[in-house]
This record gives C-alpha cells, sequence and structure tokens, in this order.
C-alpha cells in the first residue's frame, strides 16, 4: 500500500498548504513570479531590456538565490513604480480612481497595483472537470495555508466556507478554530499593505517564521499536511520546514515528516508516481523522509481525498467549537 492510500485508510483529514501553481493552473494569465515583475516594469513604459539590465546588475553584484534575486527585484520595481505613479507617469485607470482614499492610508501605489492585478481571474474552460473535483474537498480538509494573494481558494473552491486570516499576525487569531480556517500568510489582495513581494517583505516574514511552524504544529499534531502548487525546491517551504528542528526531537521529527506529502507538478504524467524524498535539514547528517507525489493528473489526488469521510460535516464541528469558546452571557 503506497503512503497516499494509507493517509485515505486511516481517514485522516489534511491540511492543505496551497502555492501559487495551483492558481496558475486553473485560471488564464496567472503569471509566474518573474512574468509579473516583467508585467509590472511594462506598465511603467520600461521594456525587456530594463528588466534583464536590472537582473543582470542584481545577480553579478550580489551573491543570491533565484527566489532572493526576485525579492531584490521587487524591492527596485516598488521603488520606480511609486516614483513613476508620483510622477503621474502611469496610466492605469483602476489605480488612479479614489487614489487620495487609499493613499492617506499609506497604502504603497505598487502593492496597491499589485491587488487590483490579482483581483481579476478567469477560470479556464477546459479545467473546469478537475475544479469540480477540487471543490468537492472543502468537508474533506481541516484547514488551508497558502502563500497566495488572490482569492482563487476562498471565492472559487470553498465558495466563501472559510474564515480567512491574512498575515502572520493573524496566524494566532483568538476566534480561529482550526476548522475550515485559511491562513493567507503572504497576504491578500482585500489588504495590500499585507502583500509579501520585495526583499524587506520576505525579511519581516522570515524573522518571524518560527510563528508559521508553531502554527503547523498546531495544525498537524493530529492530521497530515499536503503541499500542493509548489516546488519541492521552494525556498520559502524550506525554511518553513527547517525551522521545526529548533523545537523538535529528531525522534519528533521523524514522525512529523511521515506525514507531510508533496505533490509535485510533472508535465504529462497522467498517473500518480510515489517516491520518498530525503529532505536535508542542515549541513549535518540529519535527513527526514517526505513523500513526494508526482503527476499531472491532479483528479487522481482529488478523488481518492474525497473518499475520506468525516466523523461529522466539518460545518457542524466548527459551529461547534464557536458556541463552546464564546463566553458565557448572564
Amino acid at each position: 500500500m503506497n503512503r497516499l492510500d494509507e493517509l485515505i485508510k486511516n481517514n485522516k483529514l489534511p491540511v492543505l498548504f496551497i502555492g501559487s501553481g495551483l492558481s496558475k493552473r486553473y485560471n488564464q494569465n496567472m503569471p509566474s513570479w518573474e512574468e509579473l515583475l516583467k508585467d509590472v516594469f511594462f506598465k511603467i513604459g520600461l521594456e525587456d531590456f530594463d528588466y534583464y539590465a536590472l537582473k543582470n546588475t542584481i545577480r553579478t553584484s550580489q551573491n543570491c538565490t533565484e527566489q532572493e534575486l526576485y525579492q531584490k527585484i521587487g524591492k527596485e520595481l516598488e521603488e520606480r513604480f511609486n516614483k513613476a505613479f508620483y510622477d503621474k507617469k502611469v496610466e492605469i485607470p483602476d489605480l488612479l480612481n479614489n487614489c487620495s482614499e487609499w493613499l492617506s492610508q499609506g497604502i504603497s501605489p505598487f502593492k496597491k497595483f499589485l491587488s487590483l492585478y490579482f483581483s481579476e481571474l478567469k477560470n479556464k474552460d477546459e479545467m473546469k472537470e478537475e475544479l469540480d473535483a477540487l471543490k468537492k474537498l472543502s468537508n474533506k480538509v481541516v484547514s488551508i495555508i497558502t502563500t497566495n494573494y488572490d482569492q482563487f481558494i476562498e471565492q472559487q473552491i470553498f465558495s466563501n466556507q472559510c474564515d480567512v486570516y491574512i498575515g502572520q499576525k493573524n496566524l494566532f487569531n483568538p476566534e480561529a478554530v482550526n476548522i475550515l480556517d485559511l491562513y493567507k500568510i503572504h497576504g491578500c489582495v482585500t489588504d495590500p499593505k499585507s502583500i509579501v513581494i520585495t526583499e524587506d517583505d520576505y525579511k519581516d516574514f522570515h524573522d518571524n517564521g518560527k510563528l508559521i511552524s508553531a502554527k503547523l504544529l498546531t495544525l498537524i499534531t493530529e492530521n497530515p499536511i499536503i503541499f500542493i502548487g509548489y516546488s519541492i525546491n521552494d525556498e520559502n517551504i524550506e525554511k518553513i520546514l527547517r525551522d521545526f528542528i529548533t523545537c523538535l526531537s529528531e525522534e519528533d521529527l521523524q514522525r512529523l515528516f511521515s506525514h507531510i506529502y508533496f505533490v509535485q507538478y510533472e508535465n504529462g504524467k497522467e498517473e500518480l508516481e510515489e517516491s520518498t524524498y530525503l529532505f536535508r535539514l542542515s549541513t549535518e547528517s540529519i535527513t527526514l523522509p517526505l513523500t513526494q507525489i508526482k503527476t499531472d493528473n491532479f483528479m487522481l489526488i482529488y478523488e481518492k481525498l474525497n473518499t475520506l469521510v468525516p466523523a461529522l460535516p466539518l460545518k457542524d464541528i466548527k459551529l461547534s467549537l464557536i458556541h463552546i469558546s464564546e463566553p458565557t452571557r448572564h
């Protein structure tokens, strides 16, 4: 029996950790990180040449990973975009409408633009059947964590059934009951200030990284976690997982990682190819096994997860927990 089938047999409802790859799979014109940065360059009158000139300058002058490179570009781009906006060189009607209102709130024009950019998504017609199967998981997952800014998860997948908590400051919101809660740890289009995209944003985010690890631990003590929409080498996910080292023994880590599943997109693969991926925690000899599932047929994943049977409808469980947590009134 493979690990995913074992998860189904044990009837443990998972926590989903959803990345941008899932939004890109089902929505038209969803950009990659680099495509987004280049598109913003075009919006302020710059060209491909300008983008690659900046990219190569940063790459050759600073020792950084690919994701750190994009964060640095994001920081520079925010400065350029905001200057162009204040110099009245940005002609984006939706951005200019009522701009005095959001500017008075101290919102960066760059991040306000991003909030508009990711607010207008349209589903791919050819993915409707698979997307419908994904929507059925609303009663089969405990909670959801995402680094996505868009509202695809809460509006399209779970149809406003989740309570949404934005940013790290809300990871331990007293109103959350860890049932059908959505944690948007990189921010959301509904709160432009919360969006994490520049080098400074990521520094603040990682300075508080142990908050995310602590939250994950509270969520997955009894439930497995499924990463979907990420590369298995995603630096953000690696840093989150590495933070477990400081708060768990090696034995606990081995047990924890045995409940982590990583769905890895592989173009054209119609079956589910399951293997063990050894995640190296440090330069020392400690490695921890994750279950990696490679596929381009996410329908098979959703069909398996849809066979899970919660003891009670999750909405009923959530309402009961909320009622219990409410103070008694006299």
